[in-house]
């Protein structure tokens, strides 16, 4: 799971920091059995400072030599069931251990009192001894430093670069010594793939153009076929030809569906969910959802509710089209169309939450929690029938 904690890293604005302490670990024999798993498995964490995310890795299998920091980690392809790597631009066997990056360097951009970027880079790689039994502990120092620039970007467009697709390619930032030869190797390969992913897309867009006109091209056939037919009129050829396809459901299509109450409630949350989507896409096109983070849910929830009017006009309008006002279904039909989304939404949610309970994770929420909202959901419900 995950849930935001503070770091302990103290950063003080416009402040440069040298290399400070951040804490000390003790690895005992399970805590580094513990740790070299979550290097082996690349488990990487995310911060926030200024509610803008960072991330970096816990830690990489590195070679012992001086080379290490003459490798991009992307140049190693790791085997996770030996201790041994191929490096991709000489092609050789490199013996590599887990070791876990003991610095952090933020290098933080201002523009007046306002915080505009964060980057985060991951240095000072420490062996991580595979403890025995009875072995003193390890003991790592974990540190960081903090430089601070200077920019002109303005603070409502700090969120731009986590909106473009090439940032995510480099999130997480390495600290590297690659050589010019190696960096222009490495660059051409990353082109080729990029090459070949969309000539991939290409043929796949092609490929579905191909198929839609296919298929419309047979419809528009079969349909011309029927109304050449029904457009003959000859009696004679009516008592012959029996009638096929879609004219024998002509009479079904205006017939009251089963459940209507259900069906009319599906069809006004539907409608509901489209245009809170909408309503959201149109807010984010307008760039004012990125100044903080969390603005996009609220957003969300916000537009829902709104939209609760789309929903109820809708599903009040498909329940008449079948049926009279003097049926009392539409009663039902209003209570499921309130309830029908959230109460799916909270059973998710809640059997998530038991599956976060069982495995410990750290973002699982108290049952208490759980049912101290069912019963002011009650309340609330209680509230308005007597108002009514």
């Amino acid at each position: 799971g995950n849930d935001l904690v503070h770091s302990g890293i103290e950063i003080r604005f416009n402040d440069n920091q040298t290399q400070s302490v951040e804490c000390t670990m003790s690895l005992d024999k399970s805590k580094s059995r513990n740790l070299i798993r979550a290097i082996k498995n690349k488990y990487w964490y995310q911060m926030y400072v200024d509610d803008l995310p960072v991330w970096g890795m816990i830690g990489e299998y590195l070679p012992l030599t001086k080379q290490t920091a003459q490798h991009h980690h992307a140049n190693l392809d790791n085997v996770l069931h030996e201790n041994f790597a191929v490096d991709m631009m000489t092609g050789e066997k490199v013996k590599v251990f887990p070791h876990i990056f003991t610095h952090k360097a933020f290098s933080i951009s201002f523009n007046g009192n306002r915080i505009i970027e964060v980057n985060l880079t991951s240095e000072s790689p420490v062996l991580i001894v595979q403890q025995k039994s009875g072995d003193a502990p390890q003991s790592i120092k974990m540190t960081y430093s903090v430089n601070w620039i200077r920019t002109d970007i303005p603070f409502n467009r700090r969120f731009d670069r986590y909106l473009d697709f090439n940032f995510f390619e480099h999130q997480i930032h390495w600290l590297s010594a690659t050589c010019e030869k190696q960096l222009h190797t490495y660059v051409s390969f990353q082109s080729k793939i990029k090459i070949r992913t969309m000539f991939a897309l290409g043929n796949s867009f092609m490929l579905v153009i191909f198929l839609v006109g296919m298929v419309s091209l047979l419809l528009l056939r079969a349909l011309k076929k029927d109304y050449e037919k029904i457009a003959l009129q000859d009696e004679e050829y009516e008592k012959v030809v029996e009638e096929t396809g879609w004219k024998k459901l002509h009479g079904d299509v205006f017939r009251a569906p089963d459940h209507l109450p259900l069906f009319s409630a599906l069809i006004g949350t539907g409608y509901q969910l489209y245009t809170s989507c909408l309503l959201v896409i149109l807010l984010a096109i307008t760039g004012r959802l990125y100044d903080t983070r969390g603005t996009i849910a609220t957003a969300s929830v916000l537009t829902y509710a709104v939209t609760s009017l789309v929903a109820g006009y809708t599903s009040a309008q498909t329940f008449l089209e079948y049926s009279t006002k003097e049926n009392t279904g539409w009663k039902l039909t209003m209570i499921l169309t309130g309830l029908l989304f959230p109460i799916v939404v909270f059973a998710m949610c809640f059997f998530l939450n038991i599956l976060s309970v069982v495995y410990n994770a750290t973002n699982a929420i108290s049952l208490l929690t759980f049912l101290s909202l069912f019963i002011y959901f009650l309340f609330l419900l209680k509230k308005k029938k007597k108002k009514k």
